[in-house]
């Protein structure tokens, strides 16, 4: 895999900090996903190439873990309030900067009927 030009490098940057995942990153700048997600995250490439290095020798080491944000009272009731506002799911995940996946476990948590 080939380092991320600077230039790319920068324009990825400045797309993913307005919300784009690293799929559609990678379309807009014709170069592959994986390329993106290493140049944006150089930690976890580094965790991933020792973790293969320590196997080739015959060691097994394990990846450090991510670190999540825990869910607060804070985005469960942004959460809801959205959905009752008739928001998306989609939409209600990007506003409270969280996964779609969790927006749909807090609907489900709090019995919120789907639409």
């Amino acid at each position: 895999m080939m380092p991320l030009p600077s230039d790319l490098l920068e324009k990825a940057r400045t797309l993913r900090s307005q919300g784009l995942n690293y799929a559609e990153i990678s379309r807009r700048l014709e170069v592959p996903k994986t390329t993106i997600y290493y140049a944006l995250n150089p930690d976890r490439r580094r965790a991933h190439a020792a973790r293969w290095r320590a196997r080739i020798r015959g060691v097994e080491i394990g990846v450090e873990a991510r670190r999540y944000r825990r869910l607060t009272d804070e985005d469960i009731r942004s959460i809801l309030e959205l959905n009752s506002k008739g928001e998306s799911i989609s939409s209600i995940a990007r506003k409270v900067g969280r996964s779609t996946s969790l927006v749909y476990y807090v609907l489900r948590k709090f019995k919120v009927p789907s639409s």
